[in-house]
Order: structure tokens, then sequence, then C-alpha cells
């Protein structure tokens, strides 16, 4: 029964922008915000005459015994003091999405010679594009944008003139930090940027195939070749079957089930993510509509298709069903889309609760984290640290310590480890070590040290045995807990090995550094400065080292030491 009192207080609203706040025994369950209070607490009466039809609305109306509001000037002044509120109360009817991966963003800042940049977060001012479905595409793109627009991607200050950096030399880049370009210049590339991520690709697939030709029929065939590569990545990462409207419009297609949204974004005709989100609880479309688009900010399409559309308080963005049959074909692949989603969660929980089951461990393991040590008869040890979230690998989350345990000391090298990493970041629900019985004794006493304790496993190197503290399983090669376990090592093992090839290589670079007659302290610092690093030394041209020391021969013996780059 709703609470008369409540009924009253919505009877009595005014039609004024604000922030509502539902009550259960001085208990906050549910904060919302309103451009019109009179308006929208009027939709939670309709939602109580109509049942369970509305189901959230309907429990909030059967548990809440008392209503308060807070006035505000204007609708954005209500959405900024609402999130406020849930942060600090966290009402148990305030759904939250959670992205499934951390999706990043390309900013370009606002600044007199704007950068761009990947981030993950929104707290930068400037421009933002996106969210992208992947971390990996979006640093091809980067790439590609560095090859075409030449806007700087470093983060030096501007405010001083300096020498241009490493991209300058590489074209890819203007200078604006040495004012070899003007700001009338380089704001025009920076406007040519934003048209291109903005979603005008085919213009700028075309000005490259002109330039192309030109460059062919000049005989610059070295230049046309370089063009030619370029409107191949371009041409990769924007593939003629990605083209899903045939009109060139930015759109969102909206699917969800349950806890689980899927959203597919659309830019002038292209698809180019698709984004998960998993919510605390069961959502409606005004939550999603209102998260995505108020609360994230993420970038407003011209609309959002969904499959039915509900009454909803909002402004922006204009919230539809399908018009067209690229409407309804878009909308088609994101239920498709959405479908597969749920299935291999459905089939990733099981397997996970298997695991869970079979080993006997506290928790499902849907947070792993696998370790594995590498290092040169003894030296260069380093430690790696890779994270699993539901079966799959999370590289944000990967780590990689270099070790002051020498002379091939693995228990040791595992103590100080896990010592460093879990005195600062929290457990896992599963903490795997490459190894058997005495590395997991190791990693258990490191562990008591800091007072903690997880569930452990391990595979024996020669048996491929499982092993946690006190039990042994001996499993088929095929079996899924083994091949889930063996994953995890073998993508530990990858990664130490990997980054600590690159960590000796570098090292080996700099210690042959030391050894050219002529550098000194001073003149490493220039050069390691200036190439940003040894890999850059490394891939310098002779006659940029040469210009940079004022000194071919000290250039030449470099490269002679080094090697790779160019001459």
């Amino acid at each position: 029964m709703a609470s008369e009192k409540v009924i009253e207080k919505i009877k009595s609203a005014p039609s004024r922008a604000g922030v509502y706040i539902f009550k259960s025994e001085d208990k906050i369950i549910y904060i919302g915000k309103a451009r019109s209070l009179k308006n929208r607490l009027n939709s939670y009466l309709g939602a109580w005459n109509k049942g369970r039809v509305y189901e959230k609305a309907y429990k909030i109306m059967e548990q809440a015994d008392d209503l308060d509001y807070i006035l505000v000037g204007s609708e954005d002044e209500a959405l900024i003091l609402e999130a406020n509120m849930i942060y600090q109360h966290k009402p148990k009817y305030n759904v939250s999405l959670k992205d499934s991966n951390f999706y990043p963003f390309i900013l370009i800042t606002d600044e007199t010679y704007p950068r761009v940049t990947i981030t993950r977060e929104r707290s930068v001012p400037g421009k933002y594009f996106g969210p992208y479905t992947n971390a990996g595409f979006v640093r091809d793109l980067l790439d590609l944008v560095g090859r075409i627009f030449k806007v700087r991607q470093c983060s030096r200050s501007m405010e001083r003139v300096t020498r241009p950096c490493f991209d300058y030399h590489l074209k890819r880049c203007t200078a604006p930090c040495a004012r070899l370009v003007d700001p009338e210049s380089y704001s025009k590339q920076v406007e040519e940027l934003i048209s291109f991520l903005s979603g005008e690709v085919e213009q700028v697939r075309s000005k490259l195939v002109r330039l192309m030709d030109e460059q062919a029929r000049s005989l610059t065939f070295e230049s046309a070749a370089k063009t030619r590569d370029v409107v191949a990545k371009l041409d990769k990462l924007f593939p003629p079957r990605s083209v899903i409207l045939s009109e060139k419009r930015n759109v969102d297609a909206i699917c969800y089930s349950g806890n689980i949204v899927l959203v597919l974004r659309v830019i002038q005709g292209l698809l180019v993510s698709k984004l998960v989100f998993e919510a605390t609880d069961e959502v409606d479309l005004e939550e999603i509509v209102e998260e995505l688009y108020e609360r994230r900010r993420y970038p407003s399409p011209e609309f959002v298709l969904v499959e039915k559309v509900e009454e909803l308080d909002l402004k922006e963005p204009l919230v539809k069903t399908p018009q067209t049959e690229d409407e309804g074909a878009l909308l088609e692949l994101c239920r498709m889309n959405l479908a597969e989603e749920l299935k291999n969660r459905a089939l990733t929980a099981e397997a996970l609760e298997s695991v869970k089951e079979i080993l006997g461990l506290e928790k499902t393991p849907r947070f792993v984290e696998g370790v594995d040590i590498a290092h040169t008869a003894g030296k260069e040890t380093v430690g790696a640290v890779v994270s699993f979230i539901d079966g799959k690998p999370f590289k944000s989350g990967y780590r990689i310590y270099k070790l002051s345990t020498t002379g091939g000391d693995d228990f040791g090298a595992i103590r100080e480890l896990l010592t460093r990493r879990y005195s600062k970041h929290p457990l896992p629900d599963l903490l795997f070590i490459d190894g058997g019985d005495p590395q997991l004794r190791a990693a258990q006493e490191a562990l008591r040290t800091l007072g903690l304790t997880v569930d452990i496993v391990g595979i024996a190197k020669e048996e491929e045995t499982v092993i946690t503290p006190g039990h042994r399983f001996d499993f088929p090669h095929d079996h899924p807990v083994l091949r889930f376990l063996a994953q995890i090592r073998d993508e530990a093992h990858r990664f130490a090995n990997a980054r600590h090839r690159r960590i000796k290589s570098k090292e080996d670079m700099l210690s042959l550094l030391d050894r050219i007659e002529g550098i000194g302290p001073k003149r490493k610092r220039l050069l390691l400065r200036y190439f940003g690093g040894i890999s850059g030394l490394a891939n310098a041209s002779e006659a940029e080292i040469a210009r940079l020391l004022r000194n071919s021969t000290l250039a030449r013996r470099i490269k002679e030491v080094l090697g790779g780059g160019r001459k």
C-alpha cells in the first residue's frame, strides 16, 4: 500500500527543476532529478495505479514512507546535485552501470596548441570522441592521425619555445613547440582532425587518393608509396563493410536485458564501437540514457534507437524506434550482439562455478591474477602480474615489477613480488602461481606476513598437475579446469618474458652507451631526453644525432655501437 503522506507530497510538488528523494524508515532508497518535479513525480503515481507494469517505480512507491525534494535553478544544477547525492548515499534503487571494459576515448585538449591523446577519464577540458571498443583500435587510429594530420601527441608545455621532438623528424607533427607552424595553420590541422574523428572518413580518403595520384604523376614514387600505405591503413581501420547506415548520421542503438546493457555506436554511418555494461540491478531505459548521456557525458547522437519507447523525462538525445530499413537492421544487429553476450556470460559463469566446486575455492574466481618470475642467470629479475576478469585477459591490469632478489632465488622473488603487489592492491578471488608446492608455500608466507589470505593454485611444471594447498589434481589435458589455469599460466609466462627481454635490451643498450668514448653523463642525459629514451636514440638517424651533438664523428660512433634506425 502506498503511503498517503508520499501521495500527498507528490500531488503538491511544484513544476520546478529539482532533486527528489524517496525514503523508507528515514533511509534514502532512491534519488532522482527532474526538469519538472510535478510531472516526474506524477509518473510514479501513474506507475502505482497501473500495478507492476513498471516494476521498479512500483517497488519504490510500495516501500517509501516519505518524500523530500530540493529545488534548484536549472536541470543542469539538478544533475550535479543528484550525482553528488547518489555518490554519498548509494540508495538501493539507484542503478549504477559498470563497464565490462574500461573504454577509451580520444581527447583533443582545449589549449592554444591542442594535443590529441588517449584517455579513459573525462576530467580534462577538451573535445572527446568515443568511447571506442578497445585500446588497440584507438592506438592504431592515433598512429594514422599522426601520419595524416600531424597534430601533436606529446605532453610538452607550449609556454616556451623548445627544440622539436622526434615526431617532427618523423613528419608526424608540425612542431608547435618550436613555433615552426603558425597558430592559424595549426588550428586548421586540428579542425580537419575533428572532422575526421567526427566521421568524415571518406572525405579524408578521397583527399589522400588524389594526393597519391599527384605524387605518382610528378614521379615522386617514394612519397606516393607512403601515401598508399596510409590509405591502406585507413581502409583496414574503416573497411567498407563497417558502413551500417546509408545516410551519414550519428546514431546509438541500445538493447538491454536484466542488468546487461549493450550499445552500438554509429558515427556518420560507420559502426565504430560496441559497448557492454553490467548494472548493479535490473535497469530501465530512462536510467540507461541518463547514466550514459548525462552523468557520463558520452557524446550525444542525433537519436537513440530502442525496441520500445517509454515516456521519458529527458531533454536529449531523441529516443525512438526504427523508422527505416537501415535503422531496423542496426537494432537487429544490437539484439544479436546482446544475445551473444548473454550466452557467453552464462557459459562463463557456469565454467567459473565449476572451477570453484572442483578446486574447493571460497569464491567463484571471477577476478584472477597470475604471477610469474623471469631472469637471466639470476640477474635482472622481474615479476609479472596478469589479470583475468570473467575468464578473459584484462590487459589494463597487467603490471611488471623490477625485483631486487637475485641469484635465481625464485622463492624469494615470489615473496618480494607478492609483498609489493598486495601491500598496495586488493586481492583477487584466486591467485595463480606458476609452480608447485614450494612456490605455493612461498606465496602463502608472503601473504601471511601481510595478514592476508586468499585461495592459491598452481601447476607443477613437469606433470601438469594442478596444486592447491593440501591437494593435487591430475586432470586430463583437455579438462576445462586445466585449460583455464593453463591459459593464465601461459599468459603470465609470455608477459613476463616479453617485458624481461625489453628491459634487458634497454639496459644492455644503456650499458653500451656508457662505454662510448666521448659520451659522458651530460651528453647521455641530452641524448636520452631529446630522443625520448634509449629506443628512440637507437632508431634515430646518424644525421639527427650529429645535428644534436654537433659532432658527426661521435654520431657515427653511436650508430656503429647501437645500430638500428636510419642512416
